[in-house]
């Protein structure tokens, strides 16, 4: 005789609420929209002038900080005539072997001399 384990009594199936549509607010999208895009654009007939990106300074005097710094920084010498003459001694070092293990030989005695 086979014995069969008792069934268990599943619960019943919940009924499934009917969905509602949700209102969708078609005024609040467009009005962010436009004072987003009146904050960027100028209102209709009027002629706006730019504000300065930084402030009360103009880009003219910006340039001139910079250009000013730049001359401090390099004793007042062209940046790209430093990057040049830099390039230039590069170009011929890399082309003198001979001239390297002389300049490496004699960093080496000097560091020796130096730390003894």
């Amino acid at each position: 005789m086979k014995t069969t384990s008792p069934r268990t009594a599943h619960p019943a199936p919940v009924p499934k609420r009917p969905r509602t549509k949700r209102a969708k607010s078609k005024s609040a999208r467009p009005d962010r929209l436009e004072s987003f895009l009146s904050a960027l654009l100028p209102a209709k007939g009027e002629a706006s002038v730019p504000e300065p990106l930084w402030g009360v300074l103009s880009e003219e005097a910006i340039d001139r900080q910079i250009h000013a710094a730049i001359a401090r920084l390099t004793f007042g010498l062209s940046p790209a005539s430093l990057a040049l003459a830099y390039g230039d001694w590069a170009l011929h070092m890399a082309a003198s072997p001979g001239k390297r293990a002389k300049l490496a030989q004699k960093a080496l005695r000097k560091a020796l001399r130096f730390w003894l």
